[in-house]
């Protein structure tokens, strides 16, 4: 599921080329190298995510898709993973604060939460919610 969120892809999806078909086949050699990580991103989240975070993901996505069963972590260890990525703030360059309102470089403003670890929204949350 984690794959399929930081792709934007389905697990299984006919319509793409036979070597893409399966995200899980196409996308593990991507989850070794940050470049290569950064490749397969969904390009509708237009880098709205720390770099940082994509690293621990990717190496998540990794452990738990290993073929020996008994090498995947336990969901305690998931969650432990996840909640070690949720803490990872981002703060790229280009993003400035604003009266407490973060704002990109096109002029659209993201609500800060200060209360909250993270002070963004993926700009896909704000279309489903019809902007912030």
């Amino acid at each position: 599921m984690m794959l399929e969120m930081m792709t934007g892809l389905r697990v299984l999806d006919l319509n793409r080329p036979p070597s893409q078909r399966n995200l899980v086949d196409w996308a593990r050699p991507s989850l070794i190298a940050i470049k290569k990580l950064k490749g397969i991103m969904d390009p509708r989240l237009e880098q709205y995510y720390p770099s940082q975070g994509v690293i621990k993901a990717g190496e998540l996505i990794r452990k738990c898709l290993d073929v020996n069963p008994n090498h995947r972590p336990s969901m305690e260890k998931v969650v432990a993973s996840l909640e070690e990525i949720n803490a990872i703030r981002m703060t790229p360059k280009w993003l400035k604060i604003n009266n407490g309102h973060l704002m990109s470089p096109h002029h659209e403003q993201r609500y800060c939460d200060h209360r909250r670890e993270n002070c963004y929204r993926s700009p896909l949350h704000a279309k489903q919610q019809g902007g912030v």
